[in-house]
């Protein structure tokens, strides 16, 4: 990250920020370049609508609440609980940030005598959340990505060792690689296995996906009962905070009434509040699914220009199932992808460096989100200028 920063590719300050979210001027030269470092992948956080719901609740309400939750909230509170609960189709437990989320539900929801299978890429945060557990958590065990056949042996194990209830914990959309949940799979296991429980991190799927935009897992077939999912209101759904979504009522107040992130921490301001209720109701409209189908366009043309290109393909991992917003770029060493990031940015384009330990440490590379924003021409020029990084970076291409 340090050599990063001095690189001028991470940690960077941008001056202003375009009307639609697609250009960034950065400080301190003034350089306009093309954004492909955001997860805003509609672009709602640009939306009149949300910034007036956020005016509108701070004129209402005022710019902060100083209270935690277990004394008094918002009365936004309410009106946003009841409308996510709408958009999902069961009820919410609403936390300042996805990462909250998780620590207030895994002390909650696992139990000692339980087993946690989870998979190596599923999001830090969940692994912080877990490993936070300590002794008086249940035993975890770290499984190959996406490998559904190492996940049923190691239910058979976990049930044969006396666990009460075995936890599969994964992403929905995995954040670096952009690969998706073989969701279909994990629904045939769990109902093979009714002691087998999924807790599911669905940020980098939610609003671009499902209907209502409720992300990637809504329309498969897992167990309402044993299935919970957490998201994000920071990405696609264009505002912050984090969501928890789950089966039951005495679920929802369990976390809230328990939860320790959510009883010791301050609570959503109303602006927040305000743009969350206003994007909510944008995602119970039709007009979410013509936006959906705006960045779909945008990504079926990015997963096609990247693949066709000989220079590209073969560094671009093979993702399987339905194309994400999130393309990578394998490089390999750090130095070599923050050198190739550099040369990103003196093109003009603005894409995120990412090394270990976010992905292992010889499959260091460029991630590309894409969002609604962006035209045809920036990802064929992108793709242009990433070859030309790479041939000005990479030590076989430089030896050449």
């Amino acid at each position: 990250m340090a050599r990063g920063r001095a690189a001028g590719v991470t940690q960077r300050v941008a001056r202003s920020i375009g009307g639609d979210g697609r250009t960034l001027v950065l400080e301190p030269s003034g350089q306009e370049v093309v954004s492909f470092a955001t997860c805003s992948y509609l672009g709602l956080d640009r939306d009149p609508r949300l910034a007036e719901g956020a005016i509108t609740a701070i004129r209402a309400h005022g710019v902060a609440l100083s209270a935690s939750r277990c004394f008094v909230t918002s009365p936004l509170y309410a009106e946003a609980d009841a409308a996510l609960a709408q958009l999902f189709g069961r009820p919410v437990v609403l936390a300042g940030s996805t990462t909250l989320a998780h620590a207030a539900a895994l002390p909650i929801l696992f139990e000692r005598h339980d087993v946690v299978l989870f998979d190596r890429q599923v999001h830090h945060s969940v692994q912080t959340a877990l490993a936070a557990l300590g002794s008086r958590g249940p035993r975890s065990v770290a499984l190959p990505h996406a490998d559904l056949d190492a996940l049923e042996l190691a239910i058979q194990d976990a049930l044969a060792g006396g666990a009460r209830r075995v936890w599969y914990a994964a992403d929905g959309v995995y954040s670096m690689f952009g690969d998706r949940l073989d969701v279909a799979g994990l629904a045939t296991l769990m109902a093979r296995y009714p002691a087998l429980h999924a807790y599911l991190d669905d940020a980098h799927g939610m609003s671009w996906a499902g209907r209502r935009g409720a992300g990637t897992l809504f329309d498969a077939d897992l167990p309402v009962d044993r299935t919970i999912i957490a998201t994000s209101l920071a990405k696609g759904f264009g505002a912050t905070g984090g969501v928890l979504v789950v089966p039951d009522r005495a679920t929802k107040e369990r976390i809230e009434n328990l939860g320790p992130s959510l009883m010791f921490s301050i609570q959503l301001p109303p602006a927040v509040l305000g743009a969350v209720v206003a994007s909510a109701r944008l995602h119970l409209t039709d007009e979410l699914a013509a936006m959906q189908a705006e960045l779909a366009a945008v990504v079926d043309h990015a997963r096609a220009r990247f693949e066709d290109d000989a220079a590209l393909g073969p560094r671009l991992p093979v993702v399987a199932g339905a194309p994400t917003p999130v393309l990578y770029v394998t490089l390999g060493a750090a130095d070599t992808v923050i050198a190739a990031a550099a040369e990103l940015v003196a093109a003009g384009y603005l894409v995120n460096p990412v090394a270990f330990p976010a992905v292992p440490m010889d499959a260091g590379g460029l991630r590309i989100t894409l969002t609604r924003a962006h035209r045809r021409a920036d990802v064929d020029r992108l793709a242009v200028a990433i070859v030309d990084a790479i041939a000005a970076t990479t030590p076989a291409r430089k030896a050449g």
